[in-house]
């Protein structure tokens, strides 16, 4: 979502970018920043910023309306990125409907839940889905990112192993690179055969950035399942006497794809 909007901004495109679980799943709040954030693009680009006089839509079928007159006063192309859109069917159902009233020349981008999808669209074959292997880095891309990397020329050996070990995924993928292509890369920093406990920066990110994001209670979950190796909901709640075991997998599965199923 950050590349495509990036690249429709660089090339002249009025952007906005919202997040369902920021407006707290209140759709009125999801379209009054999505208008705020057209009408602020539009006149920071320079070109006709799309207006309709003093009207402000408060929902998004509003909003829908509200796009079918501008865009027919602009010269400027729309992007609408619709991100943490979530375990929340009928907002989803709101957000369907919305695009599907929205005008044609209006590009809208949503992230979705595994589950929760766009049936409607999806029938009318206007659905491009994008699924989380394609995010993922190609070997020709990690050799690209490898080669901006300053310091230490990283052998292609390496970052193919490198590679295939994060399997493209571009965070961790990026913190090994940078740690083997610093001074301080050593055997202990960086362990090219499989991830350890010694990778610092790895476990670091891992702390820092998707624990520390986690709910309290899904957080628990996590550090307790983790001395269990593989594990189930029955497994789970037997152990530690819970009952919820199988409401945070699934949370944990659908929601953040942490967990990956296995046999």
């Amino acid at each position: 979502m950050a590349q495509i909007w990036e690249d429709r901004r660089q090339a002249g495109a009025v952007a906005a970018w919202a997040s369902a679980r920021e407006c707290e799943y209140d759709s009125r709040l999801l379209t009054e920043r999505i208008h705020a954030q057209i009408l602020a693009a539009g006149s920071a680009s320079g070109k006709d910023a799309p207006t309709l006089l003093d009207t402000v839509p408060r929902t998004l079928q509003g909003l829908a309306g509200w796009l079918r007159e501008s865009t027919a006063r602009s010269s400027s192309g729309i992007l609408l990125c619709l991100d943490d859109i979530g375990f929340h069917p009928d907002l989803a159902d709101e957000i369907e409907d919305f695009m599907l009233a929205a005008p044609a020349d209006v590009e809208i981008v949503a992230a979705t839940t595994a589950g929760i999808g766009f049936a409607r669209i999806a029938a009318r074959r206007q659905l491009r889905e994008v699924r989380a292997d394609a995010l993922a880095f190609t070997f020709d891309e990690a050799k690209a990112v490898a080669r901006g990397e300053p310091g230490t020329l990283i052998p292609e050996p390496d970052v193919h192993t490198l590679w295939k070990r994060t399997q493209g995924w571009g965070e961790p993928l990026c913190i090994l690179l940078q740690a083997a292509s610093t001074d301080e890369a050593t055997v202990g920093r960086l362990v090219v055969e499989r991830v350890t406990g010694r990778d610092s920066d790895l476990d670091r990110y891992f702390r820092s950035a998707i624990l520390a994001s986690l709910p309290s209670e899904v957080r628990e979950f996590c550090i307790r399942a983790s001395i269990l190796g593989p594990i189930s909901a029955d497994y789970f709640n037997h152990v530690f006497g819970r009952s919820d075991g199988a409401y945070v997998i699934e949370k944990l599965s659908a929601e953040r794809m942490l967990l990956h199923p296995t046999g």
